[in-house]
């Protein structure tokens, strides 16, 4: 598993370096939109699937393709141990921020633009 994320310090001195009527600065400050901050990346993922005694159930590999309904550029294989395994790199969990508290961190940052409370507050 692997973790993606933008620095925070350097994301903020980025916005605050900006035009004020920069469109992507107006969208990342917009309450309404979610900018993504962090995410988990997983490659791969193990299952292992047991009765309710206990037992594990094993599954063949085109078995366990239909369970896991993998799509093209998803490899399923079965262990030998019966454990299934599918290797698909995608982000299983996020972060993600809307506009109000990144407008907030902009307008308290170190050289903040004088017109952007009027762009946090949609006046401009």
């Amino acid at each position: 598993m692997s973790h993606h994320t933008i620095e925070t310090g350097a994301f903020i001195d980025y916005l605050v370096s900006m035009t004020p009527t920069a469109s992507c600065l107006r969208s990342t400050l917009d309450k309404d939109h979610l900018t993504l901050v962090a995410a988990l990346n997983a490659n791969s993922f193990t299952y292992t699937f047991e009765h309710s005694a206990g037992a594990m159930v094993k599954f063949t590999r085109p078995e366990a393709k239909v369970l896991c309904q993998a799509q093209a550029g998803v490899d399923v294989q079965v262990a030998s141990c019966g454990k299934i395994v599918v290797t698909s790199p995608t982000y299983v969990r996020y972060v993600a921020w809307d506009g109000k508290p990144i407008a907030k961190e902009v307008v308290t940052g170190p050289g903040f633009l004088d017109p952007l409370p009027r762009l946090v507050s949609g006046k401009i």
